[in-house]
């Protein structure tokens, strides 16, 4: 292992002075060593840890452990730390290096770790990967993207995972299909034998039936065996984990002085320290001296290396107890005096963690402004950290401070912009907007920062900015403007971090006006943006001679080196405009080779976009096993509240349960992207969330309502003139819109709608619907009912009869005979003859 890459969380505790043999133990981890994965899964103090460290002693393999605690618990900070661990055993891959140092790494670590692991060139030798303390993540991204990237590792791998809980969702399926094993509380107790072995090594010499009531006694639990063997007293009843407090109060803590015990306090509220820190939180100057003594003395503290010292999890849980009931002592006091010797060493991630804790908003706005320092060009600090990255710090800032370091309103409103909270977005740019004189003058380097936030001000025309900045343009074409990012990720610009719909009275003048704003915003001369933001805005109306127009003059503008951002933008809109010309096989094609460009030149962090997009065109294709794949993905996850920079997913998902027959999850979503779009005023969105619904509301038989979800819809977007947000939806919504065709065509019809904007609608929607299916949402077949001569008429029709020959056959009329079609056409929601009878013999209507 390389050291120099390593600090104290790749460092497992050291074996205990006093070890005995487990050999059925060691056996059960040699018969799962041909696994991918072991499962160590077993609470606090079962002996998870040790177990492992004696069977990598005796297995030989080379080990690359990875000590895990509550601040490892985001994806950015988790597959850091596991790359960094699998560099350190391979310290001279050059492009692992590079990967894992690239400042970008942090804005999508899961897709960088995957393109890590691509590039890993395995010796011969056998490997194991520990992650100790895995309970202690419990971030959903994380959890579901861990199996995919284990996946990923050599075959030469095997990864030890030590958890204290019992049922690990996330790995199960991993377990199911033969790749992984567990071993739990029930193999790791001490056996009566194990027990008295273990007795005799600690210098106390039992019988078989004194092993057997120790065992009754803790369980054989292993911390529990260690105590009652080091004291030579045995306890009886109560839970194990109650005596095992019960002792480590009266027999170590009750026999500490006080000093001691302050000691311990004032240190158990980090995971790990230095004898500096040590110092630091108590005041003295000889905390080193005084934390080897209490290794010696067993004082369940452990040496990690020559300068860091841990409390064993069991007795660090009894500290923070007594800690939290001490009224002695300042917590907040303590904090402090953690945050100030991070600050001092430089490491400003820790100094503001433990600044927050502390309630110290002073300190923690020195610390910003140094992570923001050394996030920029030039600097040389090993972690850079960006304002985004800090964003998440937006709902723990207090108004006052904001107001005092009027900067920290920026992170504040990309905060709540990020999450999709509208109103405290709008809050904090009014406050913002009464500061930009002071941060203009006081705080210039994040004027640009201020400028992408009044550019995404949805409440305001995007030119408005040049009121707010006069002069700054041209500063900010020039420079980075990291924040921008996750917005531009998205697949098409006019609905990526505003919704350019109030462009649309005159296209090309608001394009041309808007030019220098748009370069801005993405720090370049680049006239591809402005290119492709008409090519989209033509796109919706329909215009698509227009359109693709437009993309081609932009594919044109493609240099060698630009940003991937605004190249996998203009290749989604060349895809939806060739999808909406009918050119499928160049849409598959497409699709291919930008996928093997994300894949092959390490752009990973557009992948869940350009998912998102090509599931939602299978989606329109009738794929209903896109739907289940859709949710494979490491990246799709539940969420209560809906993010606005995770909008392209969502819509996606909404879809996916509707094809999935999943009604009440797909409407809970539909209401989350209907009211992100009232919220941040985007008309495409609500339009989108309007077609969903009513297509869902038609397919559970709402007929009523859904005609009138979808008139709302069509309603708001017909000042706009859009056709392809609604015809996109093809099959799906074309009944919708045959009924509301006539009725907008009725003689007295006083609606808002235009017969001619509902007729472009339709027949875009027809024509799309000849080439697509549309969404093939389930339906209950106890809903839908055909009677006898609708069942016989439809069966004619298959065999290939005309009206007039069923006519003759039946002795119906002619009117008899469409009506009967007609009702059958309705209630399976298609639109011919063929598919009526397909539905119906899926549904099991007829034979």
């Amino acid at each position: 292992m390389n050291s120099h890459l390593l600090n104290e969380k790749f460092i497992p505790e050291e074996l205990p002075s006093v070890c005995v043999p487990r050999h059925a133990l060691l056996h059960t981890f040699n018969e799962y060593a041909g696994k991918r994965a072991i499962l160590v899964s077993a609470p606090a103090g079962f002996g998870k840890t040790v177990s492992s460290l004696l069977w990598l002693a005796a297995s030989g393999r080379k080990n690359i452990w990875i000590g895990l605690d509550e601040y490892d618990n985001s994806p950015a900070v988790f597959y850091k730390l596991l790359c960094t661990g699998i560099l350190s055993a391979f310290p001279g891959n050059r492009a692992m290096a590079k990967l894992i140092k690239n400042p970008a790494f942090a804005a999508l670590p899961v897709e960088n770790t995957i393109n890590f692991l691509s590039c890993l060139e395995p010796d011969s030798a056998p490997y194991a990967l520990v992650l100790d303390g895995i309970h202690l993540i419990t971030d959903e991204e994380i959890r579901k993207s861990l199996p995919f990237i284990l996946k990923r590792l050599p075959m030469s791998f095997i990864t030890l995972i030590l958890t204290r809980e019992e049922y690990t969702g996330y790995i199960e399926s991993y377990i199911q299909e033969g790749k992984a094993a567990r071993i739990t509380s029930g193999e790791l107790i001490f056996s009566e034998s194990e027990i008295q072995r273990y007795f005799k090594a600690c210098g106390h010499f039992i019988t078989p039936e004194e092993a057997l009531a120790v065992k009754a006694v803790t369980g054989g639990w292993a911390i529990g065996v260690d105590v009652v063997a080091k004291s030579g007293q045995l306890e009886s009843g109560g839970k194990m984990d109650e005596a095992l407090k019960r002792y480590i109060r009266h027999q170590i803590w009750d026999q500490c002085d006080r000093e001691l015990q302050h000691f311990m306090l004032k240190t158990c509220t980090v995971d790990e320290m230095t004898p500096e820190l040590a110092n630091r939180l108590t005041g003295r100057e000889d905390s080193g001296d005084l934390l080897d003594r209490l290794c010696f003395g067993s004082f369940f503290v452990s040496r990690t290396d020559e300068q860091h010292y841990r409390y064993y999890h069991v007795f660090l849980d009894f500290l923070r107890e007594v800690l939290e009931e001490e009224d002695g002592l300042d917590k907040e006091d303590l904090y402090k005096s953690t945050a100030a010797y991070y600050r001092e060493r430089g490491e400003y991630y820790n100094s503001i963690r433990f600044a927050v804790k502390a309630k110290d908003f002073e300190a923690l706005t020195a610390d910003m402004l140094e992570m923001y320092e050394y996030s920029t060009p030039g600097k040389t600090a090993a972690d850079r950290i960006s304002i985004q990255d800090l964003s998440h710090l937006g709902d723990s800032i207090p108004e006052s401070l904001a107001n005092h370091k009027p900067y920290l309103l920026i992170s504040q409103s990309w905060y709540y912009y990020l999450l999709g909270d509208a109103q405290r977005f709008c809050g904090c740019l009014d406050r913002l907007y009464g500061k930009l004189p002071e941060i203009m003058e006081q705080y210039q380097s994040f004027t640009k920062y201020a400028l992408f936030m009044a550019a995404i001000d949805f409440r305001r025309p995007i030119f408005s900015v040049l009121e707010f900045f006069p002069g700054a343009i041209e500063e900010a074409r020039r420079g980075n403007a990291k924040a921008t990012s996750l917005m531009k990720a998205l697949p098409f610009i006019h609905r990526s971090h505003r919704d350019y719909s109030d462009f649309i009275p005159d296209i090309e003048k608001n394009v041309q006006m808007a030019e220098p704003i748009l370069a801005a915003l993405i720090s370049a001369d680049d006239t591809r943006m402005v290119l492709l933001l008409r090519a989209m805005l033509y796109y919706e109306r329909n215009m698509l001679k227009e359109a693709n127009a437009c993309c081609e003059q932009a594919m044109g503008f493609l240099p060698q080196k630009a940003m991937p951002e605004l190249c996998f933008s203009t290749q989604m809109t060349r895809i939806a405009i060739l999808s909406a010309l009918g050119r499928n096989e160049e849409v598959e094609a497409e699709l291919i080779r930008n996928q093997n460009v994300i894949m092959e030149q390490g752009f990973l962090f557009l992948l869940p976009n350009f998912k998102a997009y090509e599931t939602r065109l299978r989606l329109s294709e009738g794929d209903e096993s896109a739907a289940a794949q859709w949710f494979e993905q490491y990246f799709v996850t539940s969420s209560k509240d809906l993010e606005l920079y995770k909008i392209s997913q969502h819509f996606t998902t909404a879809r996916a349960y509707m094809v999935l027959g999943k009604a009440e999850e797909a409407m809970h979503y539909i209401a989350g992207l209907k009211k992100l779009g009232e919220d941040f005023c985007r008309p495409l969105d609500m339009a989108e969330a309007g077609s969903l619904q009513a297509i869902l509301e038609w397919a559970l038989g709402k007929r009523k309502e859904a005609q009138h979800t979808l008139e709302l819809a069509l309603a708001a977007a017909q000042e706009y003139g859009y056709v392809r947000i609604f015809a996109e939806e093809g099959a799906a919504i074309l009944p919708i819109l045959r009924k509301i065709s006539l009725k907008t065509e009725r003689e007295g019809y006083a609606g808002e709608l235009t017969s001619k904007y509902v007729h472009e609608v339709t027949l875009a929607a027809y024509e799309q619907s000849r080439r697509k299916k549309g969404l093939a949402i389930p339906l209950n077949p106890k809903t839908i009912k055909l009677s006898k001569q609708q069942k016989r008429i439809l069966g004619l029709l298959a065999m290939g009869y005309k009206y007039k020959e069923i006519m003759e056959l039946t002795g119906l009329t002619i009117h008899t005979v469409k009506s009967h079609a007609t009702a059958a056409y309705g209630k399976l929601d298609v639109n011919n003859s063929m598919d009526a009878v397909l539905k119906a013999r899926k549904l099991g209507l007829m034979e």
